[in-house]
């Protein structure tokens, strides 16, 4: 089944830089993007990850996760989404030490012309504080249940196609430093993030109970609470 899938992480700019391209003026972060392991119940495993790492390269980076006009997740490769949430774009993307590591490029005056939240992101990073960020990709998942490294999960994601980056001005991260995500920082016990896992959760979870079979393309997802799951979870053979 393929689903649209959403990983936040936590974003500290100990060693941010500026760059000039295209006669643009660039503040350039490194990101620990996504590390192998389960996230939100999901095994996402080291060589999902590898076989499609440098798709990463040239993905837009966007103030929030987009969502269309029934409020579920959507694709940021979207000409009114680049034009009104759009940041900049990840380059640079490698595997290091088994994590999936970017360079995340953010247009300073796109930002100012934005205004808001925008502008309070690029503020934030400029000044070395902690700024949230998740990525979000389409996954190919095989339902299969099992523990890894002592943590539950009820899927394996078999294919990662990368879609956009978002910056999270208000939100928090599910994968966190604790999990090996974000920008190296200098001083780790100065920063301690929250910790709100999101959930993925289907339509049949919030009421029409109409589980799959596993195959072809799943459902539209939204994005709920863990709390909200919890009230709208239905007999879904779990």
């Amino acid at each position: 089944m393929r689903k649209p899938i959403q990983f936040t992480a936590n974003l500290q700019s100990s060693m941010v830089s500026f760059a000039t391209h295209d006669d643009k003026e660039y503040l350039v972060a490194p990101c620990v993007a996504l590390v192998p392991g389960v996230l939100n119940r999901d095994l996402v495993t080291l060589e999902a990850v590898v076989n499609t790492f440098q798709a990463w390269n040239g993905r837009p980076v966007v103030l929030d996760h987009p969502l269309d006009g029934h409020g579920l997740p959507m694709s940021a490769n979207d000409p009114s989404v680049l034009a009104n949430a759009g940041l900049g774009h990840v380059w640079n993307a490698d595997i290091d030490q088994n994590r999936l590591r970017v360079q995340v490029w953010l247009d300073v005056g796109k930002a100012k012309r934005l205004g808001g939240d925008a502008e309070r992101v690029i503020d934030a990073v400029r000044n070395g504080a902690s700024v949230e960020i998740s990525t979000g990709y389409w996954a190919t998942m095989r339902s299969r249940r099992g523990v890894h490294n002592e943590r539950e999960y009820d899927e394996v994601t078999e294919l990662i196609i990368p879609d956009h980056l978002a910056m999270l001005p208000n939100a928090v991260g599910a994968c966190n430093w604790g999990d090996g995500c974000g920008i190296p920082r200098t001083n780790a016990a100065r920063f301690e993030p929250l910790r709100r896992p999101a959930v993925m959760v289907s339509a049949s979870e919030r009421g029409r109970c109409q589980c799959g079979n596993g195959g072809g393309l799943k459902r539209p997802q939204v994005m709920l609470t863990q709390r909200e799951r919890d009230a709208a979870k239905c007999a879904c053979g779990r």
